[in-house]
């Protein structure tokens, strides 16, 4: 058997039980204790820590997601599944664009993708179309940087984006007034 045994003054131990057997004959338990205390305090500190992480990225009003070397989802915030028009999540990771809304874009955003894990530089600030679910068009002010791991190797990339759509119709409109 085991358990786990949380003390009042904070320490935490695992408790191990198994039968002390002799030949075909069970003669007692065997018992073992290890304290668990600094695991616990470690994993507490990490799983606050990415709790943490996650509620910067879902309430940050840009979009984020970063992708691997073959254009695939490896996580997003709130926001990108929303503009997905999907509920959760684990919809969007391990897919590419082309399984996305967006996919008549896909092509050039994996082109993107590409350019920047190959020559390790970002694209920042610039702007695109993006096929919604309801089939709209919307513009972006998109920026990818390429990620990189602890040797400096480039293993995917990181964006962010923003829908200025309202500001481009603004900015049209003032145009089509001072022609």
């Amino acid at each position: 058997s085991f358990d786990t045994l949380y003390f009042k003054d904070g320490r935490v131990f695992e408790r191990y039980s198994q039968p002390l057997r002799i030949k075909n004959e069970i003669m007692g338990r065997v018992w073992s204790f290890r304290d668990a205390t600094q695991r616990k305090l470690v994993n507490k500190k990490l799983q606050d820590s990415q709790r943490m992480l996650t509620d910067v990225l879902n309430t940050i009003p840009a979009r984020v997601f970063w992708k691997d070397q073959q254009g695939v989802f490896l996580g997003c915030n709130k926001k990108i599944v929303e503009d997905a028009g999907k509920k959760h999540i684990s919809e969007i990771i391990g897919k590419t664009d082309f399984d996305m809304p967006w996919c008549e874009q896909a092509e050039q955003y994996q082109k993107d993708d590409q350019r920047i894990m190959k020559t390790g530089k970002p694209k920042i600030n610039y702007e695109e179309p993006q096929r919604t679910p309801g089939g709209d068009t919307i513009w972006l002010r998109t920026s990818k940087i390429p990620l990189r791991d602890d040797k400096d190797e480039v293993y995917g990339v990181l964006g962010t984006y923003e829908d200025i759509t309202d500001w481009k119709k603004a900015l049209f409109e003032i145009q089509e007034k001072n022609k």
